[in-house]
């Protein structure tokens, strides 16, 4: 089962507007280096805003967000609890859901559109109750 990230209006507005605003500035003085580099840097901003989701696995959730991909196993999860943490994540909204587990720095922020849903189908999948307030 696939959950897409939510994504909040002013994160739109920022990524939308930061590549805009580089371009009219670069149509105002071209550079083609710095046309490489800012074009790059859309793919990428454009690639996370639309590759950002969660994908139950048999074994594990598979966060994906742009290039990037973790693992979170099952077997690994402690806990899950809404937070508005806003650190760096596959997150697109500050709307989130932090996954306690065993593995790497010990938390893995998400977003997803459903949260309850979410939480109940993570539960269903590790066997037990983890959402805590």
């Amino acid at each position: 089962m696939k959950y897409a990230s939510k994504r909040d209006w002013w994160f739109s507005l920022i990524l939308v507007a930061v590549p805009v605003f580089a371009f009219v500035m670069l149509s105002i003085d071209f550079n083609l280096t710095a046309l490489v580099i800012l074009s790059l840097a859309a793919g990428m901003i454009f690639w996370l805003w639309f590759g950002t989701y969660y994908l139950f696995r048999d074994d594990h959730l598979q966060v994906t967000s742009g290039p990037f991909r973790t693992r979170i196993y099952y077997s690994e999860i402690k806990s899950v609890r809404s937070t508005d943490n806003p650190l760096s994540s596959p997150a697109l909204s500050l709307q989130r859901l932090e996954i306690r587990h065993n593995q790497g720095m010990g938390f893995t922020l998400v977003s997803p559109v459903k949260p309850e849903e979410f939480v109940l189908e993570l539960e269903r999948r590790v066997g037990r109750e983890l959402y805590r307030s």
